[in-house]
């Protein structure tokens, strides 16, 4: 007989696990529906098969315990990632981007050609004096030109 708390090996006769103390003889069922009241959601989800893997494991014997363990983390894996991603459902709305409401990421990229090639030609204006403002501005012209006639090819 084991016991089905901590899979400790008992002798028939013994009333009490001599590992963990738990009451020998609770049938398993009884085990299962005390259990999650003293869990989390999580863990009372994952108990029915993390059972599973231990009687596995005590059928099937030490060979195939690496396989039961990996079964169980995939298993286990899986389940974090559901609620990972439930949880992040909840506090994102659908409709709302990723990154912050507003700001320069939000606008349409012909108007980030436009505001960026006119950011680029105030230094250069600044910096070139009276006589860059011609070619500079011929410049951004071509930019803009360039980019809204090669866009879409």
């Amino acid at each position: 007989m084991y016991c089905t708390t901590c899979g400790t090996q008992a002798t028939e006769d013994a009333a009490f696990c001599s590992s963990c103390g738990t009451k020998l003889g609770v049938a398993p069922e009884t085990a299962t529906r005390r259990l999650p009241a003293t869990l989390g959601r999580g863990a009372a989800e994952l108990a029915p098969d993390l059972r599973a893997s231990v009687e596995a494991r005590r059928e099937l014997g030490p060979d195939m315990e690496d396989q039961l363990i990996e079964s169980f983390l995939v298993r286990l894996d899986e389940r974090i990632a559901a609620r990972i991603d439930e949880q992040v459902a909840r506090h994102i709305p659908k409709r709302m981007s990723v990154g912050r409401a507003g700001g320069l990421h939000n606008l349409p990229e012909p108007a980030l050609v436009v505001v960026g090639s006119l950011a680029l030609a105030i230094p250069l204006l600044g910096a070139g004096g009276e006589f860059s403002a011609i070619p500079v501005m011929v410049a951004v012209v071509l930019i803009n030109l360039f980019y809204f006639v090669f866009r879409h090819q």
